[in-house]
């Protein structure tokens, strides 16, 4: 193999002189490997995100039922309290009326 190239643009600063090839250069083309290489990262990105959305939707649903039954369990607590009181004003009540007796 060649090893250097004659530059043949007329616009090169070297026309006419060897090139070293085995030196850097660009293209200004995307071969197909590359191409591929891209768009397997941006899809496996993408599933990446919609992976995270998933999951903070489910924790969105879940702190959501957690937040209705903390109001169910408050709720029912409030209705033991106000039945305890009740019970507790009858039992008062019911003293009062024993030891009213004992005075008499």
């Amino acid at each position: 193999m060649n090893a250097h190239v004659k530059c043949s643009s007329p616009d090169c600063p070297f026309h006419g002189e060897p090139q070293d090839r085995r030196g850097w250069h660009l293209e200004k083309s995307i071969n197909l490997p590359a191409l591929l290489t891209l768009g397997g990262m941006v899809a496996a990105g993408l599933a990446y995100v919609w992976r995270q959305d998933s999951r903070v939707t489910k924790v969105e649903d879940r702190a959501t039922s957690l937040e209705a039954a903390d109001i169910r369990i408050e709720n029912a607590q409030g209705r033991q309290r106000d039945e305890i009181r009740t019970d507790l004003k009858s039992i008062n009540d019911k003293l009062d009326r024993l030891v009213e007796r004992g005075r008499r």
